[in-house]
């Protein structure tokens, strides 16, 4: 034991120990160190990295350095695989617009294509109404030079020239052989026989008076519009002859009352007249081979009988007598002659 400076009495034996026990772990924390440095190359005295760790150390930035270039090889790898993504879907986007363009022009060439033929059929067509047109107007052309250049025949209503009547004088020649004469509302039937190749028998009378009566030689010959019928008597006497639409026409009566009691025929036993009354106005009054057509008014005790002349209308109508008539039963006396209903 000893006494400090302070007086105080210490173990000089205990305090040697402690630093013997400090030296000794410091001694063996040197040594750990010094175990750990050689474990990891380090020479215990110099410090230095001795030429196995070297190499080991070497060895291992090598291998983090290729691992290092492995990771940036492959990050390059993945970002030329990105781009090359990117830029096969950017072809994929130009590919699907081109595709796209083409269906378009797919459609717009269906469009096309459609309307070529829509524009084909039309014209197809157009062409056969064309074709059918003019087909039709050819064979009216021929029909028409037919009737008009090489038609002899003499069938039909003829426009008679050379009277002297300021109404309308027309022939007319039946098929069936039978012929009339007609000017204004008067008419007078006959017939006719083809007996050679320009020869005709003609007989129409009126009242034992001869319209037409004989043996003629006809000619039908063509203009350019029209046809003509010449019929030459035995005197050379020429009466010429117009083709002619002929339509009969039948007046309106205004104001027209009929009697019920009084339509229907009516025949004079005596002199052969007959009276035809209509409940449209109209009466004919024919005798023979000849007929007169009229219009009548009646009331309770006359009748009223006109005669019209045909120019174009049949407008001009000539008062003939406002005769008295008495009706009982199936007898009619007009004008004091006397008529039995057939």
């Amino acid at each position: 034991m000893q006494e400090n400076e302070e007086g105080k009495l210490t173990d000089t034996n205990e305090d040697d120990e402690k630093n013997t026990f400090a030296d000794e772990l410091s001694e063996g924390y040197t040594d750990i160190g010094a175990e750990e440095n050689a474990d990891n190359g380090i020479d215990k005295d110099s410090g230095e990295l001795n030429e196995q760790s070297s190499h080991d150390l070497e060895k291992t930035k090598g291998n983090e350095e290729k691992e290092s270039n492995v990771g940036e090889s492959g990050n390059s790898w993945d970002e030329n695989m990105s781009k090359d993504n990117e830029e096969n879907d950017t072809e994929d986007d130009r590919d699907d617009e081109i595709i796209s363009e083409d269906e378009s022009n797919d459609s717009e060439s269906d469009e096309d294509t459609a309307s070529y033929k829509g524009v084909v059929k039309s014209k197809k067509i157009k062409r056969t109404i064309a074709a059918v047109v003019f087909s039709i107007f050819v064979f009216a052309l021929l029909v028409f030079g037919y009737f008009v250049f090489f038609n002899k025949s003499v069938n039909g209503a003829w426009k008679v020239e050379d009277t002297t009547s300021d109404v309308t004088s027309v022939l007319i020649l039946d098929k069936d052989g039978s012929a009339k004469f007609t000017n204004g509302s008067f008419t007078a039937s006959g017939e006719y026989h083809i007996t050679g190749s320009d020869k005709m028998n003609l007989n129409i009378k009126s009242d034992g008076e001869d319209i037409f009566n004989g043996t003629y030689t006809y000619r039908v010959s063509a203009g350019l519009t029209n046809r003509t019928l010449d019929l030459i008597s035995s005197s050379n006497k020429i009466r010429k002859c117009t083709q002619y639409d002929f339509k009969e026409i039948v007046p309106k009566v205004k104001d027209f009352k009929s009697k019920p009691e009084l339509l229907g025929k009516w025949a004079d036993g005596r002199f052969g007249y007959t009276y035809e009354f209509k409940d449209d106005g109209n009466a004919i009054l024919s005798k023979g081979n000849t007929s007169l057509k009229l219009t009548y008014f009646v009331d309770d005790t006359s009748i009223k009988l006109m005669q019209y002349f045909i120019k174009e209308t049949p407008d001009n109508d000539t008062a003939m007598d406002k005769l008295s008539y008495t009706l009982n039963g199936d007898s009619l006396t007009i004008g004091g002659l006397t008529f039995t209903r057939v």
